[in-house]
């Protein structure tokens, strides 16, 4: 647990120097990499080899270039499509775990286009006169999630979630997930003084990306099930890989970012 805190808290302050300290062009520039790192780490998870790895990252490189050229919409709508009918794929490889379902290549592209989506996400929401506080409310949400979902499972966890796919992963953990989530969207609606409808509309956005974020944590645990793989990597002492640290992120980014355009408050 003091490794965990001891990770988190410098990787905590770099992110919000980066948010709040960099110009968009330097975000983007600064984000990229982080995804892009999570891609080479998703390659190994799926059992690549070096060349591999390298040549799946150097396509991913590709499609963020190219994701230039496209309006990030027609991007992030449809991984909000995606990541919808997710929880349905969830349910049937708890039901059916020994089915086969190495489909590498597959997943190698289906993880590309999660990491690109949630990078345009971030930076889409990075451009407006707000963005830094909501590229912030975003992270929040999804590490209040996440938090609370570890705790709360931890303290009263008694019924699991998906036991086939995460055992500790419990249905007191979700509500605690949602719980925190939601509690982020008020407290972020009256430091920005939004109207009551609006302040109403954050909340339920944030408690929908909460849940959504749990989704893409699942979606991840799933992945290293069929792959056999613990981590998906070690870069971060007590942590994991990367990876392991925005799964929920690839997952409640573009719904937040929609949620945000559809809301007219950037």
């Amino acid at each position: 647990m003091y490794i965990r805190i001891l990770t988190a808290v410098p990787l905590i302050l770099l992110v919000l120097l980066a948010i709040f300290y960099t110009s968009p062009t330097w975000f983007a520039l600064i984000s990229a990499l982080i995804f892009l790192y999570g891609a080479l780490e998703w390659g190994k998870l799926l059992g690549f080899s070096k060349k591999q790895q390298l040549l799946y990252l150097l396509l991913t490189v590709i499609a963020f270039f190219l994701s230039g050229f496209i309006n990030a919409l027609f991007l992030l709508a449809p991984s909000a499509i995606i990541w919808l009918f997710i929880p349905g794929l969830l349910f049937r490889f708890q039901q059916h775990p020994q089915a086969h379902w190495q489909h590498p290549y597959l997943h190698a592209a289906v993880g590309s286009f999660f990491l690109l989506t949630a990078w345009l996400g971030l930076n889409l929401l990075r451009l407006g006169a707000l963005g830094p506080f909501f590229v912030l409310i975003n992270l929040v949400v999804v590490w209040a999630s996440d938090s609370c979902a570890y705790f709360v499972g931890r303290r009263w966890g008694k019924h699991p979630l998906a036991p086939g796919i995460s055992p500790k992963k419990t249905i007191e953990g979700l509500v605690g997930a949602l719980l925190a989530s939601l509690s982020v969207g008020i407290v972020s609606g009256f430091l920005l003084k939004l109207s009551p409808t609006m302040l109403l509309a954050l909340s339920f956005l944030s408690l929908l990306t909460g849940g959504i974020c749990v989704v893409g944590d699942l979606y991840e645990s799933m992945i290293k099930r069929i792959y056999k793989v613990k981590d998906s990597g070690t870069l971060l002492p007590g942590h994991g890989g990367l990876l392991d640290r925005i799964d929920g992120l690839l997952a409640a980014t573009p719904f937040f970012t929609l949620g945000i355009i559809w809301l007219t408050l950037l």
